[in-house]
Parts: structure tokens; C-alpha cells; sequence
């Protein structure tokens, strides 16, 4: 619920319901910088989802609404203003007279920066992304930020869901995919019954499925 005196009118109910509407990260992640862009319309809101790999964590763009700025797809964690929410997971917010480019410079920005907030998205106490505001004209009240609370719970739950349901979908078309595999090589294997002809067929459709250089085959 928006509190009073916020100036803020978003309701809740309804930005949920058009979250279940859509089942995947990247909808979901534009509808949610889509009700932040409708509070600030001069603003550039981007959504972020924290992610990692073998060499740390990052920061990906999964929405990025509003003119003004041109995001990099991927950021350090630690990097510039959104290292701010990494480190510490809490609203902050930028003056722009404040900030060096260096701070912003995964904006890629055009304009003169008036006001910069990063607002974390919490699961619980865990940290699963960020909505980046970022404005030209008119510098950004931490008590309007506060209030959109409500948007970040709910749509840090969704991103999860979204994300969980994306990865469920990827390991039920990878165990298909590898079904239809099988189901290939037992018809090619059954189609000859010449060893020299069988053992290159073997090899060739091991390296197309496991995606490998190499394969070798040995008989005792």
C-alpha cells in the first residue's frame, strides 16, 4: 500500500496481476520499470537481476524504459552506483553534482544528471536485483522512493518465480531434446550392421550430443 502523503498512486493489486500475467523474467522485469516510469516519467528506469558465474557476481539488464541513457547489458557488482545496493542492500540516492562519470558510466548517459536511486530487490534478506532511476530534471526524494516498497517486494518475488520457472522450462527441453537424440541414434545404429561403418557413426553422434572435440572409442 502506498502510503499517505507519498504522491505516489500505484496500486498494488493490480501491478501484481499484470506481473501473473506474464510468465517470464524479461516481460515481467519491463512491467515493473514500466509502473516505476509512470511515477517519473522524465526518468531512464532500468531493472537489474544479480547473477554469477565462475568469476563473481553481476549485474544484468532485464528492462530499460525511457530516453536519455543506453545501459550496458552486464555490471560488475561492486561497479559504480549499483556497487552502493551491492555492498549495502538499502535505497540510495545520487545528486548528480555529486557523482563523477566514472560512478554511472554503465549508463552510457547523454544528458546532465539531476538525480540518481538505486532501490534493491530483496527476496527475503537475499539480494536478487535492482531498479536503476535515473533522472534529468528534477532531483529524486528518498520519501517518493520509499514508497514504492511495495513495487520492489512484489516484484523481486516474481523476478525469482520467473527466473525458477525459466529454469525449469530449460531442463524439461534439454531431457526432450535428449530424448530425441536417443531416439535418432538408435535408428541410425540399427540401420547398418557393418562394424566399420557403425564405429565412425557412433563417434559422430557422441560428439554432436556432448558437444565435444573429440571422442574415442575403445572395444575390449
Amino acid at each position: 500500500m502506498i502510503s499517505p502523503g507519498s504522491e505516489l498512486e500505484i496500486n498494488i493489486a493490480d501491478f501484481a496481476a499484470r506481473l501473473l500475467g506474464a510468465l517470464e523474467t524479461m516481460p515481467r522485469a519491463r512491467l515493473t520499470a514500466q509502473a516505476i516510469l509512470d511515477q517519473f516519467p522524465t526518468s531512464t528506469t532500468t531493472v537489474y537481476i544479480l547473477e554469477e558465474d565462475d568469476e563473481g557476481q553481476f549485474w544484468t539488464v532485464k528492462a530499460s524504459l525511457g530516453e536519455g541513457a543506453e545501459p550496458d547489458p552486464t555490471v560488475a557488482a561492486e561497479a559504480g552506483t549499483l556497487g552502493a545496493v551491492f555492498r549495502a542492500p538499502r535505497i540510495v540516492v545520487f545528486e548528480g553534482n555529486t557523482l563523477v562519470r566514472e560512478d554511472y558510466a554503465h549508463l552510457n548517459v547523454r544528458r546532465t544528471v539531476k538525480s540518481l536511486a538505486c532501490l534493491p530487490l530483496l527476496r527475503g534478506e537475499k539480494l536478487v536485483g535492482a531498479i536503476e532511476v535515473l533522472s534529468f530534471d528534477e532531483p529524486l526524494r528518498l520519501t517518493r522512493l520509499k514508497a514504492l516498497g511495495g513495487v520492489a517486494e512484489v516484484a523481486a518475488a516474481s523476478l525469482v518465480s520467473s527466473q525458477a520457472y525459466e529454469q525449469e522450462r530449460h531442463n524439461s527441453l534439454t531431457s526432450i531434446t535428449r530424448l530425441t537424440q536417443f531416439y535418432d541414434i538408435e535408428k541410425v545404429f540399427s540401420s547398418t550392421l557393418e562394424m566399420d561403418e557403425l564405429l565412425p557413426i557412433i563417434g559422430s553422434k557422441m560428439r554432436e550430443m556432448l558437444e565435444c572435440q573429440a571422442v574415442n572409442l575403445w572395444l575390449v
